[in-house]
């Protein structure tokens, strides 16, 4: 049933061509529970009318989506998992209550604190990530971590944020929009507090930005043998050269490198972290 849905959410987003894809969405995995198949027989069934009618039909949908990848079993422990969903979508819901819709545009980027561009970047590089889930990798559980994961930056913007009403309109948007396909009806609502025009299932798909997809700043973890010795700020277009230049001169992890032989140092894919390996 959820990879139907999805699969016309999808398609009605533009995210997909044809029906190669959907061959793939419905072998989905089941639900078990205390290891078993549900079944009559065994007496292991939940009605899922009764989570509905308790939880809402979001909730659910959203703690299915989240507990593993779509082909994957899920083996149901209770309630627990339900409730975090809907203390996630009760937040959002909070967010956007308190958010007055606001018609400015998003001034220059020139023109805006490190806190908001940050925050800017955060959104982009999150949209970008779930439209590929999405639309290439079909990791529906990893919608809604990264879904989470820009909730707890969007409400980290700080109260005095000179441009905060405007960005805090896009974000919420983008959002929004992003939450549809696994909650669509808060979807449907959020949309309309937020000043929508029509359906929020219909709005065209955002598309990340380019020029906010790279930090002006960025933090680089340093270790040395494996443990965290220190962090640095790099500029957020620093080659692998830079980084690790940058990595050796910081004062925290020199104290560890102080008289030993530096066998290597790595700058693995993504750049926010370079290991250097010493003996000695």
């Amino acid at each position: 049933m959820y990879a139907r849905y999805f699969y016309k959410v999808m398609r009605d987003l533009g995210l997909l061509q044809g029906d190669e894809p959907f061959k793939k969405l419905i072998c989905q995995g089941m639900v078990l529970k205390d290891g078993f198949k549900m079944s009559k027989s065994r007496g292991n069934i939940v009605d899922p009318d009764d989570v509905i009618a308790h939880y809402g039909a979001d909730a659910l949908r959203l703690f299915m989506i989240f507990a593993a990848p779509i082909e994957k079993e899920i083996d149901w422990t209770g309630f627990e998992g339900i409730e975090g969903a809907t203390r996630f979508l009760k937040r959002i819901t909070r967010m956007v209550e308190e958010h007055a819709p606001c018609p400015d545009a998003i001034p220059a980027k020139d023109l805006l604190t490190a806190e908001e561009k940050a925050l800017l970047v955060k959104i982009h590089q999150t949209l970008r990530k779930v439209t590929e889930d999405l639309s290439h990798r079909y990791q529906f559980n990893t919608l809604v971590s990264s879904l989470m994961e820009l909730t707890n930056h969007v409400a980290d913007l700080p109260k005095d944020a000179p441009h905060r009403a405007a960005i805090l309109q896009g974000a919420l948007t983008t959002l929004t929009l992003m939450l549809s396909p696994a909650a669509p009806h808060l979807a449907e609502q959020l949309w309309t507090r937020l000043g929508g025009q029509g359906l929020c299932m219909h709005a065209a798909w955002p598309e990340a930005d380019p020029a906010w997809l790279i930090a002006d700043q960025v933090t680089v973890v340093v270790q040395v043998n494996g443990k965290v010795r220190g962090r640095v700020q790099v500029d957020g277009h620093a080659s692998e050269d830079e980084r690790s230049r940058a990595a050796l001169a910081c004062p925290e992890a020199r104290q560890h490198l102080a008289g030993r032989e530096i066998v290597k140092v790595v700058v693995p894919p993504g750049g926010k972290l370079v290991s250097i390996v010493v003996k000695g």
